[in-house]
């Protein structure tokens, strides 16, 4: 079933995530809602910026987020220097492509303290 979970609830996730200095555990799910490509990479771009955040869980199945988010992900993994394990549920996102795999491929081969990675595609 479709939420009525949308861009305004994730881009107040992603003001949350940004500015909280003491969250180390991230795990948000987003099933079959309406976010689209300004909020997923809103929410990348958060996460990136938080650092003290340790665990990232991500679960986008459903939803219409794509390149832009990936290539903002990929930008945090690389970037995040205190992430240690990062889970991505990327089920019936079919937006993504090969471009943006690769690009959290190699992401993840620079970033320095990612000790664990468990991707659903």
């Amino acid at each position: 079933f479709k939420t009525s979970i949308g861009d305004q609830t994730g881009t107040g996730l992603a003001a949350a995530a940004k500015e909280n200095s003491t969250l180390q555990s991230l795990e948000l799910d987003f099933v079959e809602t309406s976010i689209d490509e300004q909020t997923g990479t809103a929410l990348a771009s958060a996460v990136r910026e938080n650092v003290t955040l340790q665990s990232l869980e991500l679960c986008f199945d459903g939803t219409s987020i794509g390149n832009l988010t990936g290539t903002e992900l990929a930008a945090t993994v690389r970037e995040n220097a205190t992430l240690q394990s990062l889970k991505l549920n990327l089920y019936d996102c079919t937006n993504f492509g090969d471009q943006t795999s690769t690009a959290l491929a190699g992401a993840v081969k620079e970033n320095a303290t990612l000790q664990s990675l468990k991707l659903n595609h």
